[in-house]
């Protein structure tokens, strides 16, 4: 009888728990839709914070929050605001199940507030389907920015039918347009390496400087290294043939290699200024090797402490946190992790994150480079 009635007092007791948390959920649901439909109406700009506060508070509803953010989307005589908002929040929440709805709006709606939403949450929700739809309108459209900002939500999605189509980014004057290029190879990441390598001997002059400049300097690819150095040995362009030596420099997997292409290098080249640029490279050897031992010393590897303020960097896309303890915490076998950050760090979409990227690149390469034990890929 006492096991009886302690099951059931259990009983009860998960009943009124179940319907407690049934009703909290309610109420979150409640206070972000409220919150929604007030952003939605408004006639005045809203503040960032205000807007945030949405997204928070959407991002933690449960679910079933899409279907019913999908039922405002029916409202009769709806207003631009509302449409983009309610999508918007689609976006926020990523519920396949807005995907389909989504699209259909686009289709439908002639507002361009309207359809930039339902592109980039059908991006946000993401898969196949979504990366189809994207590839679909960008081959329908011959507009210069809609086929770039369409583009680097595929790139963002990491959608690798899109790079052919990404040719005419490469062709573009490197000075004028150099973020585009870096927006979209970097977000693609290491997927983008393979096709950008078979663009390094490209007729186009653009195409070979925006090819050297991305692998060296932005993706650090090692595997670029020899296409890179034979490159450099039929390079006519003086210019082509500068951005590799710095590419070399950059991705030299340890220093004694990197003095070595040097050295090879200094002993064919004949134009002064890259000569000279390989010599004080050579002459700064010591220099380099000194400050790895003193970024070696500084080392408290820790995989607890360098997940931990990952995870901070990497929820406020590199906004905040602390890019020194990530250094001192982490090694190179952490780059796969430290490789997703400076991608998300690039969904801030301006060209105020690339010196974050750079942040997050300075470590890969240190730690790449450093003598250590533990560092072993």
């Amino acid at each position: 009888m006492l096991c009886d009635k302690i099951i059931c007092r259990s009983g009860i007791f998960i009943i009124i728990m179940t319907l407690f948390t049934a009703m909290c959920q309610a109420q979150e649901i409640s206070v972000a839709l409220s919150n929604l439909d007030k952003f939605a109406l408004s006639k005045e700009k809203d503040s960032v914070d205000f807007i945030k506060s949405i997204a928070e508070q959407l991002e933690k509803s449960p679910k079933g929050t899409a279907s019913l953010i999908l039922v405002k989307l029916k409202t009769p005589n709806a207003t631009e605001k509302q449409l983009a908002a309610y999508i918007w929040a689609l976006g926020v929440i990523k519920d396949p199940v807005a995907l389909a709805p989504v699209m259909e709006i686009y289709r439908q709606c002639n507002s361009e507030l309207v359809q930039g939403n339902c592109l980039r949450t059908a991006a946000l929700i993401g898969g196949k389907t979504a990366g189809d739809f994207l590839m679909s309108v960008l081959n329908k459209t011959t507009d210069k920015d809609m086929r770039f900002s369409i583009m680097n939500l595929l790139a963002q999605m990491q959608h690798d039918a899109v790079l052919p189509a990404t040719v005419e980014v490469l062709q573009q004057d490197p000075k004028k347009y150099y973020w585009q290029v870096i927006l979209i190879f970097c977000k693609m990441g290491d997927n983008a390496v393979p096709f950008l390598m078979s663009k390094i001997s490209d007729s186009d002059t653009n195409v070979r400087i925006n090819v050297v400049n991305v692998l060296g300097k932005w993706l650090i690819a090692p595997e670029a290294a020899q296409p890179l150095q034979d490159q450099y040995t039929r390079e006519q362009d003086l210019r082509v043939r500068g951005l590799i030596l710095c590419a070399l420099e950059r991705i030299s997997p340890d220093v004694a290699k990197m003095k070595s292409v040097l050295e090879q290098i200094a002993a064919a080249e004949k134009d002064e200024n890259l000569l000279n640029y390989a010599r004080v490279t050579l002459a700064n050897i010591g220099l380099i090797e000194a400050s790895l031992a003193s970024y070696a010393k500084k080392k408290q590897i820790s995989p607890f402490f360098f997940e931990r303020d990952y995870a901070e960097l990497f929820k406020s896309t590199g906004k905040n946190g602390s890019y020194e303890l990530l250094e001192i915490y982490s090694t190179v076998k952490d780059e796969p992790m430290l490789k997703k950050l400076r991608e998300k760090i690039l969904t801030r979409d301006s060209d105020e994150t690339f010196n974050d990227f750079q942040k997050v690149n300075d470590i890969i390469t240190r730690n790449r480079m450093m003598r250590m034990p533990d560092n072993k890929p």
